[in-house]
């Protein structure tokens, strides 16, 4: 073993390419099935101008760019097109240990998670509303969702009398939401190819947050347009490297973290939703109603140097009417509608 790492070492040294570009597709999307320990081991060994082949453009180079706050994970760009990646990408146990209870639902009192549920319904509620205007019709709707977290948004839909399909990784997730649901609608555990059968069944695909958690973003939408129908509409969310927070923030972006696997501007996730079968996009900032509350907890889960002992003092010192108040903000995301291209 030694001796084959110091002949991967004197590859990297010479500029070959050892981490395998994203465009080699499997069927797996949040999970690899074999992890090459090997390669991971040699990124941390490594220094720091090992490049591969950029997967979105297939002209770039990814080059090193910096390490995340974790120091054991790095940020790797494409010098022609702007797309940006984690590398060394972490191991199934890495990403089965931090996709936890705590990752979908706060660890906080019952008064805390009760304000910050109903922010996240108001959301889940506000985003539903511009999708139906994006598709043009409110009744008879079959909605999928994928990665849906603590399912605020399938429930939303469910009030509103649209038939549901959720799928997650997570198993607190699926019996926390088959639990709430009684019974409505379809909830699995797994992966989209749980749906291979249900071809053109859907009129609309939500990613809310989910894009960039995927092993293979190509794979992912190329498997959305089978499952949506002709026109259907697909929901993106996404943390945007244009977002006035990531141009702030810099390195210190609270988006970087071990589970985002890739990074996306407006620029290359248009490109990436064109090259797989989707048209008509209606790209908005990511508005969200939040709370003085709400922003300190991520930020005490995520610390970023300054901001968040700001952040702390004036939780402190402000009176809870105003640490409480819900504000309409504009912070990481972007919103982007499309369709599937009718045949």
């Amino acid at each position: 073993m030694d001796a084959e790492l110091d002949w991967k070492k004197k590859e990297l040294a010479e500029g070959t390419n050892l981490i395998e570009p994203l465009d080699n597709p499997t069927n797996n999307l949040f999970f690899k099935k074999d992890e090459d320990s090997l390669q991971k081991q040699n990124l941390k060994n490594s220094q720091p101008a090992q490049i591969t082949t950029c997967s979105l453009c297939g002209s770039g180079i990814l080059k090193f760019k910096f390490k995340i706050a974790d120091g054991g994970h790095q940020i790797f760009g494409c010098e022609n097109c702007g797309y940006s990646t984690l590398l060394p990408q972490p191991s199934d146990l890495e990403l089965a240990g931090i996709y936890t209870k705590d990752y979908f639902f706060f660890d906080v009192s019952d008064r805390r998670q009760r304000h910050f549920q109903a922010l996240k319904q108001k959301n889940a509620s506000q985003y539903l509303d511009e999708i139906i205007d994006y598709l043009g019709q409110s009744k008879n709707i079959d909605l999928l969702e994928l990665g849906f977290g603590c399912g605020d948004l399938l429930k939303e839909a469910v009030s509103r009398g649209i038939r549901i399909t959720g799928i997650d990784y997570s198993d607190y997730a699926v019996n926390k939401l088959t639990e709430d649901l009684k019974g409505k609608g379809q909830i699995f555990k797994g992966e989209l190819e749980i749906l291979n059968a249900e071809a053109q069944k859907f009129d609309i695909c939500v990613l809310a947050d989910v894009i960039e958690h995927v092993r293979d973003p190509h794979l992912l939408l190329q498997q959305v347009c089978k499952l949506l129908k002709p026109g259907g509409v697909c929901f993106i969310f996404f943390p945007s490297l244009d977002s006035w927070s990531a141009r702030l923030l810099k390195n210190n972006w609270m988006e970087y973290k071990a589970e985002h696997l890739h990074y996306f501007s407006s620029k290359t996730i248009s490109k990436l939703i064109r090259d797989n079968g989707l048209s008509d996009l209606k790209e908005k900032s990511g508005y969200k109603t939040l709370s003085l509350d709400y922003i300190s907890y991520h930020f005490e889960k995520y610390p970023v140097p300054f901001f968040s002992p700001l952040i702390k003092f004036l939780m402190r010192v402000l009176p809870s009417a105003i640490v409480r108040a819900k504000v309409r903000v504009v912070a990481n995301g972007t919103i982007i509608l499309c369709r599937k291209k009718q045949s």
